[in-house]
């Protein structure tokens, strides 16, 4: 559905910001499918970023064993039992800078950023959805922001001793 993307049959909610919406119905469920231009353009971003910090890694990983140095403690296995071979291959080495962002962009960009789907039972109008999603993560940064105001840990516990021992 994604990738059928067209400003013909999915509606504009808001021009602005890029957001389109379209509603499939089913039986037993209603999906509003979603695409925020906006956060595709800053997923492409932030994917760009991790391009260059894995371009810097990758340049001190394998500059590190051409030196003849050992591994970082990260990538070890800290167990006496096990016996960890551990083997490094580059793609970097035959690759300027440019061309290792360029490769690992290709293979992060797969053309589904800014897009997501909500799934209910209820059949609501587009802008309504959209309202709701939006009101929804205003509650949630609420809840967030009062628990750590008067200092209330997520419990992390599913039976009533595990929550009597955290209180």
């Amino acid at each position: 559905m994604f990738a059928s993307f067209s400003e013909d049959i999915w509606r504009c909610i808001d021009a602005e910001r890029g957001e389109y919406c379209l509603k499939k119905r089913y039986p037993s469920r209603v999906n509003y499918l979603f695409l925020f231009a906006g956060t595709a353009r800053s997923k492409y971003g932030g994917q760009a970023q991790e391009g260059r910090q894995a371009v810097s890694r990758n340049s001190a990983a394998s500059g590190n064993l051409d030196k003849g140095k050992k591994l970082k403690k990260k990538f070890l296995i800290s167990n006496n039992l096990i016996l960890a071979l551990i083997s490094l291959q580059t793609k970097f080495t035959k690759m300027t800078e440019a061309k290792a962002r360029s490769y690992i962009l290709e293979r992060t960009i797969d053309g589904r950023e800014g897009f997501f789907c909500l799934m209910s039972n209820m059949d609501l109008d587009l802008l309504m959805i959209s309202q709701k999603y939006r009101d929804k993560d205003c509650v949630k940064k609420l809840f967030s922001s009062m628990k750590s105001d008067i200092g209330i840990r997520p419990i992390r516990t599913w039976t009533d001793n595990g929550v009597y021992g955290v209180f």
